[in-house]
Parts: structure tokens; sequence; C-alpha cells
């Protein structure tokens, strides 16, 4: 072996240890470099720091006797003071657990000059009580909005119909054979004078109904109105369908406001009627149900108007024809 071959080999070994050394103290130093980072890391953690912290809120025990009309405020912002291992946990949940206002614990201040009454209540007043409620350890400092302001109305009772919000299509040959209702078919509600005076009905939300065959019966929500309380949330719905069929009948046009010296004849003398009846209530149709006259004119006109007075309110789609007729008049 030549003495080059032997200088290579060596050259090659001595770089391999070398890097082996520097690998081992890169790691050493990485390894040394996190867990200074993380002992850093909990001794921050340890300290005591000061962040601003969101949380939703919920109001309980409003006045009874009284309703509120104003928007109040979904979440309030609170500074806190608390070890960093607190307020981390704060940041990283996803959900934060609802802030409780018990109305009754605390005391309303009145702002003069208000119609309808307002009432407010500092925010650093209640302070005390989210700290109980949210920290084991730590203050809250200070409470955004620093006022929470509640305007109150009288509550007014009033009994309103129930308004069926509906968009129906009957199947073929099938229609409404009665009055729609509702059960209970009006509610009674209450709320702030000037939103219940002109309240009018109570509508239930809209609802669809295709190829409709055979009576419904359907249980509907009422829609709810902001400020507003109904005494029931929901209604029996009753739509009566049933199949119906064409049928006729024939009867005699009679003659009205004829004068004592004077005769009105028509022509022709009788007229057809066609419409839509229940198969339930096919056998009760008769002609005598019906009724159809012409009117003495006032001045000469070339033919008098038909107008059918009386037909039974069960049947439907109700046509007639001739719709005019000739006539003369002769004196008795």
């Amino acid at each position: 072996m030549s003495g080059s071959s032997v200088l290579k080999k060596t050259f090659r070994y001595f770089l391999k240890v070398r890097q082996r050394k520097l690998n081992q103290k890169v790691l050493i130093f990485g390894f040394f470099l996190v867990l200074s980072t993380v002992f850093w890391f909990l001794n921050e953690l340890n300290q005591v720091a000061v962040t601003e912290l969101s949380f939703p809120v919920k109001y309980i025990n409003m006045p009874r006797d009284r309703v509120l009309v104003n928007d109040l405020p979904h979440e309030l912002r609170l500074q806190v003071q608390a070890p960093g291992y607190t307020l981390l946990r704060y940041k990283l949940s996803k959900r934060q657990v609802p802030i409780t206002i018990n109305l009754d614990n605390y005391n309303f201040r009145y702002q003069s000059g208000t119609e309808p009454p307002r009432y407010y209540l500092l925010s650093r007043t209640i302070r005390e009580s989210l700290s109980r409620q949210m920290l084991r350890e730590g203050n809250i400092l200070n409470v955004a909005p620093d006022t929470l302001f509640f305007t109150f109305d009288d509550i007014v009772l009033k009994k309103v119909p129930v308004f069926p919000v509906l968009d129906i299509r009957y199947a073929r040959q099938f229609q409404l054979s009665g009055e729609i209702s509702c059960t209970p078919d009006s509610v009674t509600v209450s709320g702030p004078g000037a939103v219940i005076d002109t309240f009018r009905m109570a509508r239930t939300r809209p609802v669809q109904m295709t190829d409709i065959d055979q009576t419904v019966e359907k249980t509907l929500p009422l829609e709810e109105v902001p400020n507003v309380r109904l005494s029931h949330r929901r209604v029996t719905l009753r739509i009566p369908v049933e199949q119906f069929t064409e049928s006729s009948v024939q009867v005699p046009i009679h003659t009205e406001g004829i004068p004592d010296s004077l005769t009105l004849k028509v022509f022709p003398s009788r007229v057809n009627i066609t419409f839509m009846v229940a198969l339930s209530n096919f056998s009760k149709v008769q002609p005598s149900l019906f009724r159809a006259a012409v009117f003495f004119p006032e001045e000469p006109v070339e033919k008098l108007k038909v107008q059918l007075l009386r037909y039974p309110d069960y049947i439907r789609s109700v046509k007639f024809s001739p719709e005019q007729v000739e006539y003369i008049i002769e004196k008795n």
C-alpha cells in the first residue's frame, strides 16, 4: 500500500470522528436549550400577569311585573390579574362558561327623566360576584362596559286570534270542505304596552302542504315576537278536506220588483247551475235550495242580468248559464 492511500484513509477517519463529536455537542446543546425553555415557561406561568378576557353573560331573575325592552350586552370584557397558568387555561378554552348575573342581588339606580323608566347598574358593583364565579386565584381589575342599562316597561295583557300562515295545494278533485280551525283559536299575549297595543294576531310559522287528499290535523308552533310572551307556544291546526264532484241543477228564473200593473216575462225562463260539491253532501243538494232572479229595469235595457240570490254554503265553484236573458214587458 502506498503512503498516499494511508494518508487519505487517516484523513477520512479523522473527519468522521470530528463530525461525530460535533453532532454530540449539538444534541447536548439542543437538549439543555429545550430544558431551559421549559423551566423558563413554567416559571413565567407562576408569575402574576394582567390580560383581557371576554365571557358570555346570562341574566337571571328579571322583575316579574315588568318587561325588559332594551338589548343587554351579550358578553363582558374583563381585565384579569392572575397567575399565568390560570390565564392560559382561559385563553386555550374553546368555549367559555357564561357569567351569571342574578339581578335579585343588586340595587338598580334610576336614571331620572326617562320614559319608560331606565335604570343602570355600575359594572364595578358586580366584580366581587364575578371573581367568585370565575377565579380561584387572581382578581378582576376592570369590567367593560362600565355600566349596564335596563329599560323596563309595564306588562300589558291582551287576547288575540291565532292566524295560520298556510300555503296549501290540494290533490286533483279534492278541496277544502269546511273552515280551517286552530285549537286554541286565540292566545293571551303579554309585553310592553307600546308593542302590545299594535299586536293584532298571533301567527303560526309558515307551512307548505301539497297534494292534500284527506283531512289534516297538525301541530304548528307560533311565531316568536321580540319582547312578547305567548300563553301558548303551539296550536293544533285542522283542515277539513274531501273529494268533490261536479253536479248541476236547473231552476226557474224569478222576477223581482215588478209594478202591479205590469208583467215581466224572460226568455229562457230557466237557468242551469253547475257547481262542485263534496261527496258527503251530494245527496243534500235539491233545486229548492237555489234561487235565481232578474230585477225589473228602471230604464230600458237590451237584456236583463240574472242574479243567483241563494245557494247552499257547502258547494264550490258555482257557475250558471245564461247570465243574461231577453225579456218583454206586458200590461195587465
